[in-house]
């Protein structure tokens, strides 16, 4: 009805909520999800169940030889670089549908066009690159104390914005310094983290975000 989509158009949804509403408007791409993955904050923790393994706010890190080391590498760009959030409303073109809701054209505080952006690789947001990686450094969700290293990148770029390179194919590609979510791969200081990391060397922690302090901030569960 009319009224219920107001009603869900006009409201902010937490992570439950948000899981809520959509098995309530789309039960048959849930029940498929809930076949291969747990991510209800209801489910109680159990090892045993493979759903779970992938979810590791759900599971801790599993038992380790004491020489177990996490690397986590990745890149962040800029506060307008990564889609992190939606403004939705119902759609009068589309109220004969099954799901009538748009996102909105809204430009209104950090909101542009009903996209709220934020810190990330271009794909991924901040706190999702890196939050577990917080978390397991804190000792949470680590008993085992694995040492966990958190290294960011930023990509290196003119007053301009554009790419320290005369390379085209770099130009088009990054370059050797991108820190976007697929060009990352051809990030040199990436490249060598791994090579260091290969050959053995203990690398230290390289933080320029406020990751530390965002993951305090959210509850793993």
């Amino acid at each position: 009805p009319r009224e219920v989509l107001k009603e869900i158009t006009a409201n902010n949804y937490s992570k439950a909520e948000s899981i809520r509403l959509l098995r309530t408007i789309a039960p048959r791409y849930t029940a498929l999800v809930d076949e291969h993955y747990a991510v209800d904050e209801s489910v109680k923790r159990n090892p045993k169940d493979n759903r779970q393994w992938a979810n590791p706010s759900l599971l801790p890190l599993p038992k380790g030889t004491g020489k177990l080391r996490i690397y986590c590498l990745y890149g962040v760009m800029d506060e307008n670089s990564t889609e992190v959030g939606y403004h939705y409303q119902v759609d009068s073109r589309e109220l004969d549908t099954a799901l009538p809701i748009a996102i909105s054209h809204t430009t209104a505080g950090d909101l542009k066009d009903g996209i709220r952006t934020s810190f990330g690789d271009g794909s991924v947001p901040l706190v999702s690159l890196g939050y577990m990686c917080a978390k397991w450094q804190t000792g949470e969700h680590n008993p085992y104390k694995a040492r966990v290293v958190i290294r960011e990148k930023s990509p290196h770029t003119d007053a301009s914005g554009s790419f320290l390179t005369d390379n085209p194919v770099d130009v088009l590609r990054g370059g050797g310094r991108s820190a976007s979510h697929v060009e990352i791969l051809g990030n040199d200081e990436i490249l060598a983290d791994v090579l260091r990391v290969v050959a053995g060397d203990d690398l230290p922690n390289d933080v320029f975000t406020d990751i530390m302090e965002l993951s305090q901030k959210v509850p793993l569960r």
